[in-house]
């Protein structure tokens, strides 16, 4: 763990965790999701390039989505349209092949950093909620197959509240509908520095960036704590609450 300023510290009373890249490994996820959905209608093998190819798109359109200026449903399955025609495939079935996947993204379970044990040892000691701009139709899928719908005290999904994360009207909702706390005693922890952080940094609540493979902070974003290993949250929960 390491902190990078002496902001005012109150105790932590409420974890907002992003979901991909944060409490479970989204990459794996993906992987597994693209070939399943590959074989279920035909389209051959889905080797590694081109899942990286494809990702390529996904990421694109996440982008797009967290800039608040694009319709998210047509979005997802225009980035299968686009990715099936690069690789030379049907587009016709790019809406029904995005349905499949979207829910294969649950049959794929990686624990990152042992998370599962760690929001269980968590539970009944700080309030604990998922904020994730999945799709209604993965994430509940997702977060049920893994187990953390029965430890997390909550479940927040940009389509449940009408926004994405960074965008206020999506904390806007989950404050509505959490115990009214001092935003200093929330904090969010989460792997994107464009959503999460970013959403956090804008709330003015107390900002985790989960990032394990020791990328270098822009300065333009100037979080409270820099996690390499997602066990290191009992650490700041131990500095605040001390």
């Amino acid at each position: 763990m390491k902190r990078l300023n002496d902001t005012e510290k109150l105790p932590i009373r409420c974890i907002l965790w992003d979901v991909d890249g944060t409490l479970t490994d989204f990459k794996a996820a993906e992987r597994e999701a693209l070939r399943s959905a590959f074989a279920a209608f035909g389209y051959g093998e889905c080797d590694d390039a081109m899942v990286g190819r494809y990702s390529s798109f996904n990421e694109a359109v996440w982008k797009k989505v967290e800039s608040e200026k694009t319709d998210k449903a047509s979005l997802l399955v225009e980035r299968f349209e686009n990715f099936l025609r690069a690789e030379g495939l049907p587009t016709d079935k790019a809406a029904e092949f995005n349905h499949y996947y979207q829910l294969a993204l649950g049959d794929t379970t990686v624990y990152n950093d042992n998370s599962f044990e760690l929001v269980k040892s968590l539970k009944g000691k700080t309030l604990q909620y998922a904020v994730t701009n999945g799709t209604l139709e993965s994430q509940f899928n997702k977060l049920e197959k893994a187990g953390f719908d029965q430890l997390l005290d909550g479940i927040f999904i940009s389509e449940m509240t009408g926004y994405d994360k960074p965008a206020g009207g999506f904390f806007d909702y989950v404050f509505e509908r959490i115990p009214p706390l001092n935003k200093r005693e929330v904090m969010i922890i989460g792997d994107s520095l464009t959503s999460d952080m970013e959403g956090g940094l804008r709330q003015g609540i107390v900002t985790a960036w989960y990032n394990p493979n020791g990328l270098k902070r822009p300065s333009d974003k100037p979080v409270n704590y820099i996690l390499r290993d997602l066990c290191e949250v009992k650490d700041i929960l131990a500095d605040c609450n001390s």
